[in-house]
């Protein structure tokens, strides 16, 4: 059971640590998180799993969070490639951290270097979740830092046998961006989990009489999360040439 990994739907809660000989109990922490599905999921070695408890409040206050970039083919860059570490391996969908599976990001010097994924809109970013290499070379991941758009999430701190690392946000963004400097970055999967937005357009228009048009909205637009942590509208008014009406055509 080393270093399998648990998940509330998309999000990641953490990675079970055998710590002594003998030990048969296990406790993961979700931190709160909502979801419909809980996975155990383990790389490259036998799974036997004997029991799984989950305690939770049955609710449905909040949705669960989206993995807003897995699968998806998003707009991904990279400041520097080598070893063809291309930037789309980090949102492929694949976590198991090995270098000889084409899954792996690399950057091609150890200068100033960033990784990131385009939304093509804004989105509420709870967290990001970094998957480390697992064969080679973990430590180079010490001190990467994290970033929506322009703000600040945190860094990652290295330590030894950890693979996954979580960094929270919450904050708007667009882009979501891996910086490291002074050493080579290498991106085994990255996951934004946030809530998706939603936008919706609506229009109308209208005929006008006894040359006194009146106003309408010609387009509204509503731009929301789901969460209604966000809510915005805006109207714009159309005023179209006025003629004079007649009676007798009724128009």
């Amino acid at each position: 059971m080393d270093n399998a990994l648990v998940y509330a739907g998309d999000e990641f809660c953490g990675a079970i640590k055998y710590q002594y000989e003998g030990q048969s109990f296990f406790s993961v922490d979700c931190n709160g998180a909502y979801a419909d599905s809980i996975r155990v999921v383990q790389n490259y070695n036998y799974l036997t799993i004997c029991e799984v408890n989950v305690f939770g409040d049955d609710t449905f206050a909040l949705a669960p969070l989206d993995n807003l970039v897995s699968g998806k083919y998003l707009p991904t860059a990279q400041t520097s490639e080598g070893w063809s570490g291309v930037a789309p391996r980090a949102i492929d969908g694949r976590t198991n951290g090995l270098w000889d599976q084409s899954t792996c990001t690399h950057s091609g010097n150890t200068g100033r270097n960033h990784w990131q994924v385009d939304l093509l809109s804004r989105h509420f970013v709870k967290k990001v979740v970094v998957y480390n290499r697992r064969d080679c070379c973990q430590d180079r991941i010490n001190g990467a830092q994290v970033f929506v758009d322009d703000i600040f999430c945190g860094s990652i701190m290295y330590a030894s046998g950890q693979d996954v690392y979580v960094v929270d946000c919450d904050t708007y963004g667009r882009v979501v961006k891996v910086a490291q400097s002074g050493q080579y970055l290498t991106l085994c999967e990255v996951e934004v989990l946030g809530e998706l937005s939603t936008t919706m357009f609506v229009s109308m228009t209208t005929c006008h009489r006894n040359e006194h048009p009146f106003l309408i909205p010609s387009l509204i637009s509503f731009s929301f999360q789901f969460s209604v942590l966000f809510f915005s509208i805006s109207v714009q008014y159309t005023k179209f040439p006025s003629y004079q009406y007649n009676p007798i055509s009724g128009h």
